[in-house]
């Protein structure tokens, strides 16, 4: 097996997961123009590759019936189809939904210069290769006219694409979505690959038509063509799975920091679970993440609630504000020295007559766990928690306070 083989087997395992779950974004979003040109751009560079691979391709020219080079107009198709897909998920993405009219417009030119691509291709594809009755073109080139003309209309079509893909990399530099910056960035470096792939084609072939010789094969096991292909297959894979993935990773890990976080002020408030009875383990970060925020807020509002004092968490405000905590930092240590105490006078069964603390709430899951994990961090490690819970001071006692002696039978 060739380096040539080897890596073209190995682009096509990347590819085949990458496409599974494009696929089943598409189940999701039906709707979504963005995520169905992504999955049909992998779709047609996975066809491109596995027809590519010689094995496969003999495999696919015997099934057709043997017809003189179909399977490699096949793989020309689906090139020309992905650069097509590629080129117009990006002005899908970069042009967007905030103004349709001129999405709808850019790629109704796009698809016209598709059309007469395929067209072109197709013309030239009977005139050359199935008329000389060639069973695949010679990777070392030709001298024939109507098959150099072949491989010129994909090259044309496929340089024209890449250049426009440069040019729209170039207009939206600056994006301020960082995700699509970095996509953007990698797309434009595979277009520069694939640039120097058909410079490299185009003067390949001129050369052998017009009687010269090179000391290499342009394409086949032993071709150098997968030199500029794979770090172009590569880059642009991987620049237009960024903009959709790169979140989602991103929120996935900040999820589980999170989490892990929450753990310390969560097992401080958890109940035993009674003998004998199982815990479900839950499987989705998501529910996980969700059952872990109300089991911490469950307590604060049930039975922790009686034993929260606003004196504690003022107390413990002031002093978190004195050492020069920031705003946001001093309200995590108040919250999480007045839980410590909660905690702390629940094992005495000691009502505070103090009123309720002002505990933060936000509106949705992520931004509610960002905070209680901000509060579990200072409760598991904060010195100035630690201080309040040995100092006698925040005892209900203290400064004329009152409390209340809980019947630990009632």
């Amino acid at each position: 097996m060739t380096a040539a083989d080897i890596t073209q087997l190995s682009l096509i395992g990347i590819i085949t997961p990458l496409l599974a779950n494009r696929f089943m974004s598409v189940l999701r979003k039906p709707g979504n123009l963005a995520v169905r040109l992504l999955f049909y751009t992998v779709l047609c560079l996975q066809i491109a590759l596995v027809l590519g691979y010689p094995t496969c391709y003999w495999y696919v020219y015997r099934a057709l019936g043997q017809v003189p080079s179909l399977p490699q107009f096949i793989q020309h198709v689906t090139i020309m189809a992905m650069a097509h897909f590629a080129e117009a998920f990006a002005v899908a993405v970069v042009a967007g939904s905030d103004r349709p009219e001129r999405l709808r417009l850019l790629l109704r030119h796009r698809r016209l210069r598709l059309l007469l691509g395929l067209s072109a291709l197709t013309v030239a594809f009977l005139v050359g290769p199935l008329r000389l009755g060639l069973p695949s073109l010679s990777p070392g080139g030709t001298t024939h006219f109507g098959v150099v003309v072949y491989i010129l209309i994909t090259q044309v079509y496929f340089a024209t694409v890449l250049v426009g893909m440069l040019q729209l990399y170039w207009t939206n530099r600056h994006v301020r979505r960082p995700s699509l910056q970095t996509g953007l960035v990698l797309i434009a470096a595979g277009c520069c690959f694939g640039i120097l792939y058909v410079v490299h084609k185009v003067i390949y072939h001129l050369t052998v038509a017009l009687g010269g010789t090179l000391p290499w094969q342009e394409n086949g096991s032993t071709g150098v063509q997968l030199v500029f292909l794979a770090p172009a297959a590569l880059s642009v894979t991987a620049g237009i799975t960024i903009p959709s993935l790169l979140p989602k990773l991103v929120r996935r890990y900040r999820r589980w920091r999170i989490y892990r976080q929450l753990m310390p002020l969560a097992k401080g408030l958890r109940s035993p679970a009674p003998s004998g009875e199982r815990v479900p383990r839950l499987r989705s970060q998501h529910s996980r993440l969700l059952k872990v925020v109300i089991e911490i807020r469950d307590a604060l509002v049930g039975p922790l609630k009686p034993y929260l004092s606003d004196r504690v968490y003022q107390l413990a405000l002031e002093r978190a504000t004195a050492a020069g905590a920031p705003s946001e930092d001093a309200r995590a240590i108040a919250e999480a020295a007045c839980i410590a105490v909660a905690l702390r006078d629940e094992q005495s069964r000691v009502v505070p007559q103090h009123g309720s603390p002002p505990f933060i709430l936000a509106g949705d899951l992520d931004a509610e766990a960002a905070w209680l994990a901000k509060v579990s961090v200072a409760f598991a490690a904060s010195t100035l928690v630690q201080e309040i819970l040995a100092d006698p001071e925040p005892s209900p006692l203290a400064e004329g306070g009152t409390c209340v002696e809980v019947d630990a039978d009632a």
